[in-house]
């Protein structure tokens, strides 16, 4: 009986294929994720056949965000003093620490009592009242209130008296029409005192002179306010020269 060689190699091989074809339709034939051992707990981890592949964390090195509560991190949301921050209340980091501020008036006195001369006129402190009347506190205005006790510089007329030398006390008035006492206004004229040891002589012409101008009302005889303001420590007494 004939047989044919070939067949006792194909018939093998063919059925070595047709194996291969099943068990690929059974598991597949692309690339399939390795499946690891089993861990203690009984469940099956598995790792991806991609392993190039990463995170944006893990390419940029960089840590998700959150609060860094690291005190040596120097960053404003940690609450170190040491980062500098306004709000944590450092002295040094440059915040608001609390200490006098520059507008603090025992820090930065006032300049008017450190012997700074104010120059006015008659027109400051003229309360537009009328001759022979009685002053009321509330007559004052805001710019009067401004100088009360402050050293000033003023012009104005001596009003004659029985004494033309050696004077220490006199009235200045506003100008040679204005009265002291009965028929005058009580505003438009000051009561000096000169600095002790100081005199002045009577001079007719307008004179320019220092002092400190203090609120100070005078009630005349006839129960009417004769003057309302005092100057006192006066000095530095001037001609004025006309223009």
């Amino acid at each position: 009986m004939y047989r044919c060689h070939t067949c006792y190699v194909a018939v093998p091989i063919l059925a070595l294929f047709l194996c291969g074809v099943f068990l690929c339709g059974m598991f597949g034939c692309g690339p399939q994720d390795q499946v690891s051992a089993k861990p203690a707990g009984g469940e099956v981890t598995t790792q991806s056949s991609n392993v190039g592949s990463q995170t944006a964390d893990d390419n940029t090195g960089q840590t998700p965000a959150a609060g860094n509560s690291d005190p040596d991190s120097g960053d404003p949301d940690s609450g170190d003093p040491d980062s500098g921050d306004p709000g944590s209340g450092d002295p040094d980091s440059g915040g608001n620490s609390g200490g006098t501020s520059e507008l603090d008036p025992e820090a930065n006195p006032a300049s008017a009592g450190n012997g700074e001369v104010i120059d006015i006129s008659f027109d400051d402190i003229i309360l537009q009242i009328q001759a022979d009347i009685a002053f009321r506190p509330w007559m004052l205005t805001a710019r009067v209130k401004e100088l009360d006790g402050k050293r000033i510089r003023i012009s104005g007329y001596m009003l004659p008296d029985s004494k033309l030398k050696g004077i220490d006390q006199f009235v200045l008035l506003r100008n040679t029409e204005c009265k002291y006492g009965p028929g005058g206004q009580a505003d438009h004229l000051l009561n000096v005192t000169m600095r002790k040891k100081a005199r002045i002589d009577y001079r007719s012409k307008p004179i320019s002179i220092e002092g400190v101008i203090q609120v100070r009302p005078f009630q005349g005889p006839d129960g009417n306010t004769w003057s309302i303001y005092d100057l006192n420590e006066a000095d530095n007494v001037t001609n004025v020269r006309r223009r």
